[in-house]
């Protein structure tokens, strides 16, 4: 009894402690509010009453965005007026749903995606009074996010895109893992929500006015950085003040102020906790703007968006910078949607030959020598030569391999490893590859992360298989070709790594080596290649230190262009810290074109020695001819930028005319040099007065040569 009585006194005490711990720090809250002239209130709560391990499972929200990871900003086009204070719960209705509480459980990521889903959908369905509830815990369930680890609401995001998310009465919220992906409303998950697509409004500047262009067309799920602080918020407009950094948070934004400059928050836990469940929050703090997903309005059938190039290539002095434009068509009869051009790093190729570690004097070696083996976030592509296969009886791949790869051990599912190497055919002449499966040795995982992982690999899904780990040394590989008899097969090695975890990190894992390659049917030899002949091979190698170089900007990289339009997006290389060489970038136009959501286009830097001569300089930057670029923003509403190039110096009119021909502005006149020129159009005419809208025609003419481009104006 003695001793009964003292465990409750024990656990009494620590309560009585912790309760007057709690005490001690709200008090200290309140005290730097004041001393500061903060512009909140600070008070016990739900969530302040709860452990400090439990609060901490409350932000799930992982902030540790991959360096390299591909990201689609969206500059969407700028309103004119926004008001001065917005709030989508009084926005001519109610256009959210109801606050939820995500228990104990770290799942902020997943509600906050949901959160935007629901009131985009009904906003896209221009119905505030739609019954919208979707399930949080397919998102906790079927991703690579989770209570104990959180996740990302940009995955779950695309999860929503890519599979659909089902009403929450199919999988009703758990708040725990372990649940099983499956369920058990097959006529519920028939007809899942999907979204057209997701790009960010923001990366590492959280820049207001484009956020709040984002929240007038609908609210948006954004992450920050949560403080011992905030757990006590009452009211007000919170701003960091006291206490140490407790970790990530996604929630939703509906609105903003300007008087106040805050942003207005729909937060994940519970009624009782902040404004009924709503919370405001000071531009800028905490890191929060950064990193905004934000939902595409619709989806079009295509193809849609044709791009005025397949490839660039520039020609650049060293020390000097050029611009050039990519210009984007719509060709379908709706609204097309378009996120930046992004850019990724394409290193060169790291398959070469090797003596080092060879079999046979010399080898193909996926490595690079100085740091004995490979990186972090490589996707290295040796592709043989086409071959015809039409008439073989029983073709057959043999080639001897060994590799020294990140072991698989750790890796969650759907994934069992996590770099890894593999073979892969086309048939259709590389338009499309398919992983091939050896007949041995077989492969070591059936669904590796570097290749299948959204952000962090190489974003081809799970189920991607290859070797990981280590053969032991060399070792013969075969594959039966039997299947793919056609005239036009294209044989594909590859290795993919993710962000960590490399030759850096472990001298003994060095790659992958590859020697003599042979396609054979029977007896007879079709192809040969080893480490002393590379004829015909393609080689590619994307990814590298730096996922976006710094030498290459983009203006007009993203927004909405109307049927039948265009847009011109703004390249400019700059070599001021490059050396003289060549250089490549691959550039990614995501859209909302559903048949084409994803085009790259190689832009290919040739970097030249600056010449001293004064003539030579002023040489540079020299288009390849006379070209009059669409006229963009288009349509447009107060003013539009026209812009031309000129091969030679010559004497150029640039003219505005309307419809019937008639003459309504002339933008220039004169001699003008060779290269890059532009002029701005006000929609006025000669006299200054402001013409009405419609569509308008620009000229430019140089002797008998004249282009034509339309503008259309909206008022």
């Amino acid at each position: 009894m003695i001793k009964l009585r003292s465990i409750v006194m024990l656990c009494l005490g620590l309560l009585i402690a912790a309760n007057v711990a709690k005490t001690q720090s709200l008090e200290e809250i309140q005290r730097e509010i004041q001393l500061r002239n903060a512009a909140w209130i600070a008070s016990e709560n739900s969530v302040s009453r709860r452990t400090q391990e439990q609060r901490r499972r409350l932000c799930g929200a992982r902030l540790d965005r991959p360096e390299h990871a591909k990201v689609a900003l969206i500059e969407l086009d700028q309103m004119t007026i926004l008001p001065e204070a917005l709030d989508w719960r009084n926005h001519n209705g109610n256009w959210l749903t109801p606050v939820r509480d995500q228990a104990d459980c770290g799942s902020c990521w997943a509600f906050g995606a949901v959160a935007q889903v629901e009131s985009w959908m009904k906003i896209h369905l221009n119905n505030s009074e739609e019954q919208v509830d979707l399930s949080e815990q397919i998102l906790i369930s079927c991703t690579n996010g989770s209570c104990a680890s959180g996740g990302r609401s940009e995955e779950a995001l695309e999860y929503i895109r890519t599979d659909g998310i089902p009403v929450e009465a199919c999988l009703p919220y758990q708040a725990r893992d372990g649940v099983f992906c499956e369920t058990e409303c097959p006529a519920l998950l028939a007809t899942p929500v999907t979204i057209p697509g997701w790009g960010y409004v923001s990366l590492d500047e959280a820049n207001v006015e484009t956020i709040k262009n984002a929240v007038a067309r609908h609210p948006v799920t954004a992450s920050f950085e949560v403080y011992a602080d905030f757990f006590f918020y009452s009211s007000g407009v919170y701003e960091h003040i006291w206490g140490e950094y407790e970790g990530g948070h996604a929630i939703l934004i509906v609105g903003w102020d300007d008087t106040e400059q805050s942003w207005v928050c729909k937060n994940s836990w519970g009624a009782n906790w902040g404004q009924g469940g709503y919370f405001r929050i000071k531009w800028g703090q905490c890191e929060i703007g950064e990193y905004i997903p934000f939902v595409w309005d619709s989806v079009m059938g295509g193809p849609a968006l044709s791009v005025s190039n397949s490839e660039l290539n520039l020609t650049v002095e060293q020390g000097e910078s050029q611009t050039t434009h990519l210009i984007l068509t719509n060709d379908g009869s709706g609204k097309l949607e378009y996120s930046t051009v992004d850019y990724i790093e394409q290193l060169p190729p790291n398959f070469h030959t090797e003596t080092s570690g060879a079999w046979d004097d010399f080898s193909f070696w996926n490595g690079d020598p100085e740091i004995g083996g490979y990186d972090d976030y490589w996707r290295q592509v040796m592709d043989l030569p086409p071959i015809d296969l039409s008439t073989a009886t029983h073709p057959e791949l043999r080639f001897m391999i060994s590799w020294a790869i990140e072991p698989p051990v750790g890796a969650s599912a759907p994934y069992d490893g996590w770099d890894g190497t593999n073979v892969w055919c086309s048939v259709d002449g590389g338009d499309n590859f398919n992983p091939l499966i050896p007949l041995t040795p077989p492969y070591t995982c059936q669904s590796l992360w570097s290749f299948g992982g959204a952000n962090e690999g190489w974003n081809m899904g799970p189920g991607v298989p290859g070797w990981a780990g280590s053969s032991g040394g060399w070792t013969q590989a075969i594959f039966d070709l039997s299947n793919f008899k056609m005239d036009n097969v294209i044989i594909r090695f590859e290795f993919a790594s993710d962000l960590a975890y490399s030759s850096p990190n472990n001298s003994s894992i060095n790659g992958v080596f590859l020697d003599e390659i042979l396609i054979l049917d029977g007896d007879q030899t079709l192809t040969y290649l080893d480490g002393t002949i590379t004829a015909g091979l393609d080689l590619t190698s994307f990814g590298g230190e730096n996922g976006v170089v710094d030498w290459l900007n983009l203006e007009n990289s993203g927004g909405i262009i109307e049927s039948g339009m265009n847009t011109a997006v703004e390249i400019t290389v700059d070599t001021d810290s490059l050396d003289v060489g060549n250089y490549s970038v691959i550039l990614y136009i995501s859209s909302n074109d559903a048949s084409q959501s994803e085009i790259k286009i190689p832009v290919n830097l040739e970097v030249t020695e600056a010449t001293s001569s004064d003539t030579d300089s002023d040489l540079k930057n020299i288009p390849g001819m006379f070209h009059l670029n669409p006229a963009y923003p288009n349509p447009f509403n107060g003013s539009v930028t026209v812009s031309w190039q000129l091969r030679e110096t010559s004497p150029i009119q640039v003219d505005v005319y309307d419809l019937k021909g008639r003459h309504i502005q002339m933008l220039w006149k004169g001699e003008m040099q060779a290269g890059f020129h532009q002029s701005i159009w006000k929609a006025e005419d000669a006299s200054g007065t402001p013409v009405s809208s419609g569509v308008y025609l620009i000229q430019a003419k140089i002797g008998s040569e004249a282009q034509t481009r339309k503008a259309i104006l909206v008022q």
